[in-house]
């Protein structure tokens, strides 16, 4: 009591309390509680509203990622597994934000796949513990649905010129080189099938009998995988607008001159299968010069230089058997792609040419005009690029396509080939495969980049 009668006697706090402006900083004082807890408030309701927007694109993602065409590859039930521990894997990514509730249920029906994605977060208060919040909670629902434009035909068109008889590894390339040393004209790092002249040895045979792996073999090993991993897809999906497949080469020898069919738009990827095994194989080439240049690609004497990689003439039968491209709502109306694989190196008797002319012989990267016309039907490209490597102890090689193949390689940023082939491609489906990489994953790539496109964010 003493003590309290002291301070109340205290001069210089008496003073403050009759004094005005010692009562205005009181209120001063008293007010600036409510203003400190707002503000705190506002804060508070910020770090929330990060934490729902950064959520909110977990939760799409994993909806989408639930119903896309590459999930088809397991049940609704193991999507909906993968897609919950998808959503627990990304959200710890957050450690400041708890998860506390999550349910992602996904569906198959008979028109595609259904997912949602419910969830709850909270973020523990800082400022609002002052008024007794704790937390600070939001909950939300992200739904996706396969897209309903699901009918897709895919035209696969495989570059098998004489190009293609390139060793498919350095090692191979010396292989064959070696093993081709005494024979006929000497040394060749391109497996020369050639037919027609009985004094000439068919160095394509040759790679066969050595075991030597040309960039043909690999070509077709790639396609029969896709064809498994596309008749895997339509089976999970119970047959609901399967994906139909046709396969096309440039033609069994160099004077055929065409987009060939070699098997027809099917869903039976087990026919296709068979009929890419026993066609996607090297052109043969009717050569009765006498030379192992002429049965390449490597002067400009051959007889029939003029119908080995005519990519206009290809493009444009190919273009005639394509429908436009469709909304994917029917057969009738399918999406159209067509996957090429080539090494991107027209030539054929053509003018105008970018490249100066060998007598009417054009060698020159692909024209892009001619993927822009497809494109403009609706069409979408992906392209395969099988780099153009370097081959400096051919002479031909020196002359006709080493001013456009500026290296590095594999990947070629400076070879005109490569951008060409580049810029053939429909957005996201480009990839480049050199003598080291898998050509076969780079392809299942593209197929898959296709498929991935075809789901959509419904709420």
């Amino acid at each position: 009591m003493n003590l309290l009668n002291n301070l109340l006697n205290f001069k210089p706090l008496k003073r403050f309390f009759k004094s005005e402006f010692g009562n205005i900083s009181l209120i001063v004082a008293l007010s600036a509680v409510p203003v400190i807890v707002a503000g705190g408030v506002a804060i508070d309701y910020g770090r929330l509203t990060l934490a729902k927007s950064e959520f909110a694109g977990i939760a799409d993602s994993v909806a989408m990622q639930a119903v896309n065409f590459s999930s088809n590859s397991v049940s609704a039930s193991t999507a909906q597994t993968n897609a919950t521990n998808n959503f627990k894997n990304l959200a710890l990514s957050h450690p400041d934000v708890k998860l506390s509730a999550l349910n992602v249920v996904v569906t198959q029906g008979a028109n595609g796949r259904t997912s949602s994605v419910n969830y709850t977060i909270s973020v523990p208060s800082t400022f609002t513990k002052l008024i007794g919040q704790t937390t600070e909670t939001a909950a939300a629902t992200s739904l996706a649905t396969s897209a309903q434009a699901v009918f897709k035909d895919i035209y696969v068109l495989a570059d098998n010129t004489p190009s293609m008889g390139l060793a498919a590894t350095p090692a191979g390339v010396t292989a064959l080189q070696n093993a081709t040393t005494s024979l006929w004209d000497g040394s060749c790092a391109f497996a020369c099938h050639i037919v027609g002249n009985t004094t000439q040895t068919d160095y394509y045979n040759v790679a066969v009998t050595k075991g030597i792996v040309l960039r043909i073999d690999t070509v077709r090993s790639a396609i029969t995988s896709l064809l498994s991993s596309a008749a895997n897809l339509n089976a999970t999906s119970g047959g609901i607008n399967p994906i139909r497949f046709a396969l096309y080469t440039f033609g069994p020898t160099s004077v055929t001159n065409a987009a060939t069919q070699i098997s027809p738009l099917s869903t039976n990827m087990a026919t296709a299968q068979t009929n890419a095994t026993n066609n996607v194989k090297l052109m043969s080439v009717a050569n009765t010069s006498g030379s192992k240049a002429n049965a390449t690609e490597t002067n400009n004497t051959t007889t029939d230089d003029g119908t080995r990689t005519d990519f206009k003439t290809i493009f444009t039968g190919l273009s005639a058997v394509i429908p436009n491209g469709g909304d994917g709502s029917s057969q009738a109306n399918s999406l159209k792609l067509v996957m090429f694989i080539s090494d991107g190196v027209n030539d054929s008797n053509l003018t105008p040419c970018s490249q100066a002319l060998t007598g009417t012989r054009c060698q020159e990267p692909i024209d892009v005009s001619l993927c822009t016309a497809l494109k403009a039907r609706g069409i979408e490209i992906g392209v395969l690029y099988t780099t153009y490597e370097p081959v400096t102890s051919n002479g031909w090689y020196n002359s006709y396509v080493l001013p456009y193949n500026a290296g590095p390689f594999s990947p070629s940023p400076n070879s005109v080939i490569a951008k060409n082939m580049k810029a053939c491609a429909s957005s996201g489906l480009y990839q480049e495969v050199g003598p080291n990489d898998n050509l076969t994953g780079a392809l299942a790539a593209i197929f898959n980049s296709y498929l991935a496109a075809n789901g959509r964010i419904t709420g």
